[in-house]
């Protein structure tokens, strides 16, 4: 007995087909993570930003619970000597309360944002500095054809385009 073997010569395109369709697929493989780093940058810069914003919020509810706390101190001093002015301390009270209230609010927001931040970091992170200017990376004037421009460039759209081609 004797050992055959045979090779096909053609095979109607299937080889030729198989290649073109796994490029097509690393292809859409490529733009599916262009688009997901796209958009954790994105989430990433969106998170620092709000993050900044809120502490500066928070410094100015500490300025402001500040004053509130020198009025409360002037109201208490004129309502000792006019009694009528004693409704004025429950004003002044529960505006303190607002602040206050808004601040641990903010503050718990503050929490969460670094906590995100944490996590899109996948490290201990504390952001600690202001975020950088952004008006160097901005086109200097608007694309003629805006439309076109992001249509083109955008990693959403490539990759959209890219897993369409290899289905």
């Amino acid at each position: 007995p004797g050992i055959g073997a045979t090779q096909l010569i053609f095979d109607g395109g299937k080889a030729d087909y198989n290649i073109e369709a796994r490029a097509k697929e690393a292809a859409a493989s490529a733009a599916q993570r262009a688009e997901q780093v796209e958009g954790m940058t994105s989430q990433l810069a969106e998170s620092y930003y709000e993050w900044h914003r809120q502490r500066q919020l928070l410094k100015l509810a500490d300025e402001q619970l500040v004053a509130l706390g020198r009025f409360e101190r002037m109201v208490s001093d004129i309502a000792s000597y006019d009694k009528g002015r004693v409704s004025d301390m429950t004003l002044v009270k529960s505006r303190i309360s607002q602040v206050a209230s808004g601040r641990d609010a903010r503050q718990l927001g503050a929490n969460d944002l670094v906590m995100q931040l944490r996590q899109l970091c996948a490290c201990r992170l504390t952001p600690d500095a202001i975020p950088p200017g952004l008006a160097e990376f901005m086109p200097r004037s608007e694309p003629a054809d805006l439309q076109q421009a992001l249509a083109q460039g955008h990693p959403a759209i490539r990759g959209a385009k890219a897993r369409r081609d290899s289905a």
